[in-house]
């Protein structure tokens, strides 16, 4: 929802609240801090005002909830899930890259049973640097920008791909419904089918290609955001 608020503001030509409203989904960093550094590199500066002043505020009070013991926790635990993670932590934390629709979940996939955890981490760094670099070429789209986030992010399960409902809208308002159709129905599919979630970046790949040659930023309407709910 508040995605889709900071997209809605962006139509409107409001960028500095649209960067604000942003900074609000930081508790879910792994999809914010990807858009905000796109809008950095197009040079959006007056998204990047709101995000950084309302981002500021929003840390300043997570740090004065839980105090300088109870960051250092958080981040030691963040690194334990993270580059850390080891099968027992999978279990623990109920964390399984396997069944993540990004390029950590695709590399893993790929790669668990030939490479070690190490090698997995730099690959998927290199991948995911390459995206965001060339996305940093294109032209500013928001959709295009939540699109390599969902790509980029370090953990995303399919229930986090709702963001996704969002480039959704645009490729419904545009009438590629056989677009849509493609990135709705193949994750489902792959699901079902059992630990081959991750092969759902192939059509996120083939819509972000899509998005990329729009020839300008889409009038998105409520409605599209109705459809694509449905």
């Amino acid at each position: 929802m508040l995605a889709a608020s900071s997209f809605i503001l962006l139509e409107r030509g409001r960028e500095r609240w649209a960067g604000a409203v942003l900074a609000l989904t930081l508790f879910k960093f792994q999809f914010a801090l990807p858009i905000a550094l796109l809008y950095l590199c197009w040079k959006r500066w007056r998204f990047m005002e709101g995000f950084i002043l309302c981002g500021a505020c929003v840390l300043a009070v997570s740090f004065a909830m839980v105090g300088p013991a109870g960051a250092v926790t958080y981040a030691k635990e963040l690194i334990s899930m993270s580059a850390r993670l080891s099968a027992d932590g999978q279990v623990r934390y109920g964390i399984h890259p396997v069944l993540m629709m990004n390029l950590r979940g695709f590399v893993y996939l790929i790669g668990h049973r030939l490479l070690s955890a190490g090698a997995i981490q730099v690959i998927t760094g290199v991948f995911s640097l390459a995206v965001l670099l060339w996305a940093a070429t294109q032209k500013a789209s928001f959709p295009l920008a939540v699109t390599v986030a969902v790509l980029v992010s370090y953990h995303c399960f399919i229930d986090d791909a709702a963001l996704l409902l969002i480039p959704l809208a645009v490729i419904i308002g545009r009438k590629s419904f056989w677009m849509a159709c493609t990135v709705l129905i193949i994750p489902e599919l792959l699901l079902f089918a059992g630990q081959l979630v991750p092969l759902a970046i192939i059509p996120l790949f083939a819509m972000l290609a899509y998005l990329s040659k729009l020839p300008d930023a889409p009038n998105v309407s409520l409605k599209s955001f109705a459809l694509a709910d449905a």
